[in-house]
């Protein structure tokens, strides 16, 4: 057997007078902060991967950007941003914030040359380092290349302003082959900051084929 419990003999149960203030106040609450209430409820997660794996990386053809001459082949890195849950992730960047170089011992230091700097979004022009993301997509952010600088394969970090050399005369964000270990941060408008780490590794050789590339020239790990 169902009872009906009618308006007035709940009223009474809870003591009307005694809860107005406290609906008054719950009242005044929501409505001084239901446009922050809804905003954490959009707000937009993002995930970040940095893989070895075309279309992500790949062996492209360079050319220089005032004469259109090709200027050699890289071996391409790019980071895939993704937007996992929300609203669209507005003014998203990617600040490059630490690099340490490991050393044959095992040990690692932090590279002083370095200088923490904004990433470059890929495909964009003119380039820039802030743009949106919308629910269900991603879009790839350019982390660097390998690229012949003179005799020897560096790798170039594109980031979104090419910095001086410093004191000792190294570019900071031109690195010699090696094993390294550095940390990212993407963050926007309306989400949270996704920190993340990875090591990397490369002999220096650069090849025409992605596959041997892989194989057998460069490592990478999230950590």
């Amino acid at each position: 057997m169902m009872y009906l419990i009618k308006a007035d003999e709940i009223l009474k149960w809870i003591g009307t007078q005694d809860w107005i203030p406290v609906l008054t106040l719950l009242a005044v609450t929501v409505a001084l902060f239901q446009e922050r209430i809804a905003r954490f409820f959009r707000r937009s997660k993002l995930d970040v991967v940095l893989s070895l794996q075309a279309p992500d990386s790949h062996i492209i053809q360079m050319r220089d950007r005032n004469s259109g001459m090709i200027a050699g082949d890289a071996f391409y890195l790019r980071l895939r941003i993704s937007n996992c849950k929300g609203s669209t992730a507005k003014d998203v960047e990617v600040l490059a914030v630490n690099l340490w170089k490991h050393a044959d011992d095992g040990s690692k230091k932090v590279v002083e040359e370095f200088l923490p700097m904004n990433l470059v979004w890929s495909h964009f022009e003119p380039r820039t380092f802030m743009t949106d993301v919308p629910r269900g997509l991603f879009r790839h952010c350019d982390f660097g290349r390998l690229q012949k600088v003179g005799a020897t394969t560096m790798l170039i970090l594109d980031t979104i302003a090419q910095p001086n050399p410093t004191e000792n005369g190294k570019y900071p964000n031109v690195l010699e082959r090696g094993k390294y270990e550095f940390e990212l941060w993407v963050s926007g408008e309306n989400t949270r900051v996704t920190k993340k780490k990875w090591r990397l590794e490369f002999d220096g050789e650069l090849l025409s084929s992605g596959e041997a590339m892989r194989r057998e020239h460069i490592k990478l790990e999230e950590i």
